[in-house]
């Protein structure tokens, strides 16, 4: 049974009706939040604190908080700075949007489609 649509997808719906790659700006900002929420889950895993990685960054903690509750729309290269002040690296990879896919993705609940969530490595 398909999941039941809610309030979100109803703003979804018409905005992609008015702007036809809408759906995919909106699949982009939800990767990028869950690549945020993967690199805070892989610093608190480590047991540092924004503090310790702001100093790693040479930023403010209240910069990294930001950042990592998706407060701000980063540049690529602040990303890998947060990444590199945790131990790791990010990989790049380019993908066709995924309405030209023809793999199956994984449902996010509540939504339509999503690919895989970030995970940190």
């Amino acid at each position: 049974m398909p999941p039941k649509k809610d309030f979100l997808d109803e703003i979804i719906s018409e905005r992609t009706k008015e702007n036809p790659s809408f759906g995919e700006m909106v699949d982009a900002a939800y990767e990028r939040r869950q690549l945020l929420r993967a690199l805070a889950a892989h610093r608190e895993a480590l047991g540092l604190s924004q503090t310790e990685v702001a100093a790693r960054m040479g930023t403010s903690q209240s910069a990294v908080a930001r950042l990592e509750q998706g407060e701000a729309d980063a540049r690529l290269s602040t990303v890998e700075r947060l990444a590199a002040a945790v131990g790791v690296r990010l990989t790049w990879s380019l993908a066709a949007p995924a309405s030209e896919q023809h793999t199956p993705t994984t449902r996010m609940p509540g939504r339509s489609s999503r690919r895989s969530p970030a995970r940190v490595t």
